[in-house]
């Protein structure tokens, strides 16, 4: 919860637009709360605004960054159940400002496309800070002062290390002999060092008279300077030292050292830092408990595999899943790429599953053929031949009885914990069975690949197409379609550089030509390949 409140997303677009709603929030048991719900420009934007674009992590991120706000849409409720007002005034002036601010930044676009979804970012945003305040204030007001005793006494080491601070001023110089002569000045009061900052010193901080500020222990860009400063004198000027290539010196102009419980109390700074942790904590507990009280549903259709995956209870219910969307993958139009990416991580959990199944199987069936008279025994009469076995290891002089006795319990207590998952009456079941699982594994990697040569000819012509195929390469490495859709990536990649790499035409040639001798490839794909050949050759 720690970093949720370092965020909030605050939906109520009554203030900031109204676009097609693609969650909503709801009670335990289903109820819809009409007017706390997630808006497609937000989630729009949110994602353009994300870290992780990938785009094989589309649908993950779409519907983290949906349940990352709903979480949020739940603290909005609660605020609005206790009739706490929000500014959405401020909130417009405060988002208009920073668009007025960055709008003309390069990076803007890049980012987010267009000016509108940045706009929108920036109100998201906004509603995020006035929440953050408004839920804070809620509990940071109820904070008693036996709570900040007690706080302090349990952490004040922290609390020291933390808010022990200084106040410094610096100058550097390349020359380590002007530098001297400059403290000379300095200490025979011929110039304040202030005047020497804005004089000599050859750093951005020259122009403020080498103003630093208030620094502890955290700031971490002075965080060396801390060290060397905090145990001496305030006035006292300090150097020269050493600061990556230059040499500086230190003015230390004040300090505050946090020696009691009273020094903390006193500093109002300390306090109010203290508080603010006391009352995340006390918003984190709070929220815990009182999240549970709301689930939400989603609308969108790029996202409800993903949303129903998440919601399955089980194994079973994921594989229902995976069984319905197979088929509508297979008939439907329009479908979504999140559809895609959804189903081809839920077609590798049951994969996994399967593959862990069927080696289950497997070690199962070959220790019932090295030991078919246990086959269908019950635990009773298997815990006794483990018992003799026991027995055997404990008191027989032979190693290679030990070793044959300490083998054959191991298997048996394989067929014991075994027995308790597989209902088999015979062996011949648990082969036919390993054949099923075999075809159904062969089947559904089969129709994953699929499913991702269709994705990727969807995207062909857009600008994700060279990472889809990249990845599906990585899958599918020796899969002769895909390494020929690779290669054609590469060669055309090649093409478009103004000096050819002729040893990569080279091997692309190669690839091409053993391309030739695959015979899943159509006589389409294959006359393809050789214009490419040809080409190649010309460029030789």
């Amino acid at each position: 919860m720690k970093r949720v409140l370092l965020g909030f997303y605050i939906l109520i677009f009554v203030a900031i637009g109204f676009s097609e709603p693609v969650s909503y929030l709801t009670s335990k048991d289903g109820k819809i709360y009409e007017k706390y719900f997630i808006d497609f420009e937000t989630l729009k934007s949110e994602y353009l605004s994300s870290s992780n674009k990938e785009f094989f992590e589309k649908a993950n991120t779409e519907y983290s960054i949906i349940k990352g706000l709903i979480d949020f849409l739940v603290i909005d409720k609660y605020l609005n159940d206790k009739n706490i007002t929000i500014d959405s005034t401020s909130i417009k002036n405060n988002a208009q400002e920073m668009f007025n601010k960055y709008k003309n930044n390069e990076n803007v676009l890049k980012i987010y496309g267009t000016l509108d979804d940045f706009y929108n970012y920036l109100k998201v945003q906004m509603w995020k800070n006035e929440i953050i305040t408004k839920v804070k204030k809620v509990f940071f007001d109820e904070i008693k002062n036996e709570e900040l005793d007690k706080y302090i006494k349990d952490n004040f080491y922290d609390i020291k290390n933390g808010y022990d601070r200084i106040k410094l001023k610096l100058i550097t110089i390349s020359n380590e002999a002007s530098i001297l002569s400059i403290k000379k000045e300095i200490l025979d009061k011929k110039i304040t060092f202030e005047d020497a900052a804005k004089k000599y010193s050859e750093d951005e901080l020259s122009k403020n008279g080498g103003e630093i500020g208030w620094i502890d222990r955290n700031t971490k860009k002075y965080q060396p300077l801390f060290s060397l400063t905090i145990n001496s004198t305030p006035n006292e000027v300090l150097g020269p030292i050493k600061i990556e290539d230059k040499y500086g010196l230190l003015l230390l102009e004040d300090k505050i050292l946090m020696q009691t419980k009273e020094d903390i109390l006193k500093d109002q700074y300390a306090v109010n830092k203290i508080k603010e942790i006391i009352t995340q904590d006390k918003v984190s507990n709070w929220f815990k408990k009182y999240r549970d009280n709301y689930d939400f549903t989603v609308y969108y259709k790029p996202l409800i595999i993903e949303y129903r995956v998440d919601k399955a209870k089980d194994f079973k219910e994921k594989n229902a899943l995976e069984t319905l969307y197979r088929e509508k993958l297979k008939t439907e139009k329009d479908i979504p790429d999140e559809w895609y990416l959804s189903y081809d991580k839920l077609s590798e959990y049951i994969l996994k599953d399967r593959l862990s199944y069927k080696q289950d199987l497997t070690v199962y069936y070959n220790e019932i053929k090295k030991y078919p008279e246990y086959f269908g025994k019950n635990k009773e009469e298997i815990d006794k031949e483990i018992e003799k076995l026991k027995k055997i290891e404990s008191t027989d002089d032979s190693t290679i009885n030990v070793q044959k006795a300490v083998e054959k319990e191991d298997i048996l207590n394989d067929l014991l914990y075994y027995s308790e998952f597989y209902t088999f009456k015979t062996i011949e079941e648990i082969k036919t069975e390993m054949k099923k699982i075999d075809e159904y594994i062969s089947e559904l990697e089969k129709i994953k690949r699929d499913f991702l040569i269709k994705l990727y000819k969807k995207n062909e012509d857009t600008e994700n197409s060279a990472e889809i195929i990249s990845t599906i390469f990585k899958k599918y490495p020796k899969d002769p379609y895909i390494k020929f859709e690779y290669t054609k990536l590469i060669y055309s990649k090649i093409k478009d550089l103004k000096s050819k790499d002729i040893e990569k035409l080279k091997q692309i040639k190669t690839i091409f030509e053993s391309l030739l001798n695959e015979d899943s490839l159509s006589s389409k794909v294959k006359d393809e390949i050789k214009k490419y050949i040809t080409e190649i050759k010309a460029e030789l």
